[in-house]
């Protein structure tokens, strides 16, 4: 997927974030219950990357006991790593 790929690029894949990972997160991120004609399948709304980055962040740094809270976690991922 493309977004692996710049997950890859943007060096935050490691033991604690895998490609496996992005791909659920991703599908997970982009799951629509509604058709939505203006969102296709393989990319992601605007609010979907905001969506996205945070739940990166609570698996890569919440789910391992890295940060207290997953704002905490997302906090670390935007200022160190994005």
């Amino acid at each position: 997927m493309d977004f692996v790929d710049a997950c890859s690029k943007w060096k935050l894949l490691d033991q604690d974030l895998t490609t496996v990972d992005i791909d659920r997160i991703f599908i997970a991120t982009n799951f629509e219950e509604e058709d939505l004609e203006e969102n296709d399948d393989n990319s992601l709304c605007r609010f979907e990357f905001m969506e996205i980055i945070a739940r990166m962040a609570k698996t890569k740094y919440f789910d391992k006991n890295k940060c207290k809270t997953v704002a905490e976690s997302c906090e670390r991922m935007i200022t160190q790593l994005i």
